[in-house]
């Protein structure tokens, strides 16, 4: 008999493994091996210590037999909820460091301070102009988090917008077709 095997990652987790290991089941594989691994990924210096830093993730290991009356059906709708599911929509949005929040608001206090320092006493030299150059420095840094805060906050809406239809449709569609093979699979 001609069995045919797949070995696939996935997070180490308990429930992204029992999730993973109940698709492949869905569509008649089998579970024969399910080890945890760790990936060596270099280290990092900060001058007094040495870190290592690893990869963890479980490789799991199914089979099936090619043989089954069901096998042909089951592997094209296998291939066709695997289609739909690669279609899930990516979140690309990324939220702005807080850093350049920080910055910017110290700058804005420093542009508050060089304003009130510069109200109550004359230009006498030209020291004056550091604190001034701090403070556009620092309202340019706030005007950069802000416009970074909005385009995230619209690409992650958008984002939300484009899984919600996801949800509701392919992954509807998707679940049907995984059950359907379910259904084939165990009579």
């Amino acid at each position: 008999m001609a069995r045919e095997t797949v070995t696939v990652q996935c997070y180490p987790s308990d429930s992204a493994v029992n999730e993973k290991v109940s698709v492949y089941e869905s569509f008649g594989w089998e579970l024969i091996n399910n080890q945890r691994c760790q990936e060596y990924e270099g280290q990092t210096s900060d001058g007094s210590t040495i870190t290592n830093h690893y990869s963890t993730f479980n490789k799991l290991t199914f089979s099936r037999e090619k043989s089954n009356k069901w096998y042909t059906e089951v592997v094209a709708l296998e291939s066709e909820y695997t289609t739909l599911m690669k279609s899930e929509p990516y979140d690309y949005s990324y939220k702005p460091s807080k850093g350049w929040l920080l910055y910017g608001i110290v700058g804005l206090v420093i542009a508050v301070c060089g304003a009130l320092m510069f109200w109550g006493m004359e230009l006498l030299s030209y020291i004056w102009y550091v604190p001034c150059g701090l403070a556009v420095i620092g309202v340019i840094l706030l005007i950069v988090y802000i416009v970074k805060n909005k385009k995230y906050k619209n690409m992650h809406a958008a984002y939300l917008a484009r899984k919600r239809d996801w949800d509701n449709t392919t992954k509807k569609e998707a679940e049907k077709i995984r059950n359907k093979a379910a259904a084939l699979v165990n009579e």
